[in-house]
This record gives structure tokens, C-alpha cells and sequence, in this order.
């Protein structure tokens, strides 16, 4: 599949690095509430995008969904840097904590729907989850 971005290419190694050492929460959030038979939409797990590495994207969307560990309250500045490149490119991001994912999944699936139901009518899809 062909993207309309480029990716520095040894972000390409780092991925496969991040897929192999996944954080429990994006194992749990990858396996019970990204499956394809569950949101109906492919989302590609730790994928390079320009200079960044998103934890989840769905290409059909424009989604980037990311889970948010503690280091992330230190690196305010470069996830800002990072959402403005995103943003450019019209492409959604959608954050979750870990301790969401660890203590309140069913809420954060609940969260997730509405997110997908509310980027498809932005898009201007026909809804598949209504």
C-alpha cells in the first residue's frame, strides 16, 4: 500500500524494534480493541511516518492513535512538534493513557468507537459502525 508521506528510512528498523518490545497496554490495546473484525478498518502497529513512529494508524482514516506512557509528560514540546506535522498532513490523532488501557478499557473502546464513527463523518464515509 502506497502513502501519500515519506518516512526517513532508518525509522523503518526502528519500527520493527518497537512492534518486538511493545508496551503491555499496546499489546492489550492492539490485540482487544484494534482487530480488523472489531473497528473494520486495517491499522498498521508502530509505522514510520516522516521523521515519527505512530503506535497505531489506520490509513483509510487518517488516524494516528497513540498510547501515552509517563515519558510523554516530559516530551511536551516534541509531541507538540510531532501532532503540528500530523495535523498538516490531516491526519487525527486520538491519545489514551496507559493507566486508561491497564484500568478502564471498556470506556476507552466505548471512546474509540465514537472517535472512528466521528472521523468517518469528517471524512464523509458511510458509517459501518452505526
Amino acid at each position: 500500500m502506497k502513502y501519500n508521506f515519506d518516512y526517513k528510512t532508518n525509522l523503518k528498523s526502528r519500527s520493527r524494534i518497537l512492534r518486538n518490545v511493545s508496551t503491555i497496554p499496546e499489546i492489550v490495546f492492539w490485540k482487544f480493541l484494534l482487530s480488523k473484525d472489531k473497528t473494520v478498518f486495517r491499522c498498521l502497529r508502530q509505522g514510520p511516518m516522516g521523521s515519527y513512529v505512530t503506535d497505531f494508524y489506520c490509513p483509510k482514516l487518517k488516524l494516528d492513535i497513540e498510547i501515552d506512557g509517563y515519558s510523554h509528560i516530559e516530551n511536551f514540546r516534541y509531541d507538540k512538534k510531532r501532532e503540528s506535522y500530523f495535523l498538516k498532513l490531516g491526519i487525527k490523532i486520538i491519545r489514551y493513557h496507559n493507566q486508561q488501557i491497564k484500568n478502564d478499557l471498556e470506556n476507552v473502546w466505548e471512546d474509540l468507537t465514537e472517535q472512528i464513527k466521528q472521523r468517518k463523518r469528517e471524512l464523509g464515509q458511510i458509517s459501518q459502525l452505526d
